[in-house]
């Protein structure tokens, strides 16, 4: 983490502004329904092309309410929350508690035993055909989505404690698991009452199952493969082209993980700070395809 004489420096770099949220919920949300429209008016054969891009944008979404977990929606903590949770954790299946516990312990515990997060990146380097592989059994068996479940949300874990097991996570964040409960039998209920799960499984939660591989790669190219302690690695590829992979500046991640009070906005800035001033090392600062050289790299088999 930073040190205490770099903190007068860095606090331009946090300023919040507000109207950005809503500005990147719009950009997250709108192409899912621009989407479905195109499909369903113009022409099913420009579905594949929009599994991708809902995925994409499902991605978006929860990158968005990451930046609630560090408070970077709004300074009125309460409204940060409410957005974040509700606007966008909820709406991409997870508990905005549950993850925020989670992600907590991840930015505290990077690389060692106790990160919530070294199931996926302590995988890496392996090559490309037994990744291949290996999502391909965790789509067909739906382990993926147990994974997803039990990282995100509390179901597995409460069910766990009912048969008589014992709880995996402290309680570090007031749980808000009845809330999300209650919208999702709200959710369920609406798309049954108004007949709506073809469209919502096509153009919902179908590509966000399908992209959940990528979400996991991308933790993988952001903390796999590297050489002794695990470290945070960034994609400094042009904003247009990174932001249809790993959406809202999450590829800054070497800079994220150095001050999370950074907003995503101005990340490639701090970023471009910290190498002035010599603390953004060569390894740390990557592209897209050299991270995905890194940790698909043929030497591991």
């Amino acid at each position: 983490m930073i040190s205490d004489a770099a903190a007068n420096e860095e606090r331009p770099f946090e300023k919040i502004e507000h109207w950005r949220f809503y500005w990147d919920w719009i950009w997250s949300v709108g192409p899912i329904l621009g989407c479905a429209i195109l499909c369903e008016q113009v022409g099913f054969y420009f579905y594949p092309i929009a599994i991708y891009v809902i995925g994409n944008r499902f991605f978006r979404l929860a990158t968005l309410g990451h930046e609630g977990l560090h408070h970077l929606i709004s300074r009125n903590v309460k409204w940060n929350t409410f957005l974040a949770r509700y606007l966008c954790h909820f709406p991409t299946i997870s508990s905005h508690s549950r993850y925020k516990a989670i992600h907590l312990l991840h930015h505290r515990y990077l690389g060692e035993a106790a990160d919530p997060d070294r199931y996926v990146y302590e995988e890496y380097p392996e090559p490309f055909s037994r990744w291949l592989k290996r999502i391909a059994i965790d789509l067909a068996t739906g382990r993926i989505f147990y994974e997803f479940l039990e990282y995100y949300t509390e179901l597995p874990e409460r069910i766990r404690v009912r048969l008589g097991g014992k709880p995996r996570l402290l309680p570090l964040v007031k749980s808000d698991f009845w809330e999300y409960t209650i919208f999702w039998i709200i959710a369920f209920s609406t798309i049954t009452y108004f007949d709506a799960w073809r469209p919502m499984l096509l153009y919902y939660f179908g590509p966000a199952y399908l992209h959940m591989p990528l979400i996991q790669l991308a933790n993988g190219m952001q903390h796999g493969a590297f050489k002794g302690r695990t470290e945070s690695r960034s994609q400094a590829d042009p904003y247009w082209i990174v932001d249809f992979f790993i959406p809202l500046d999450l590829n800054m991640h070497f800079e994220h993980h150095q001050n999370p009070r950074v907003p995503h906005y101005h990340l490639r800035q701090y970023g471009d700070d910290l190498r002035r001033r010599g603390l953004l090392p060569d390894h740390n600062r990557s592209t897209l395809l050299d991270s995905l050289k890194i940790i698909f790299n043929r030497k591991s088999e």
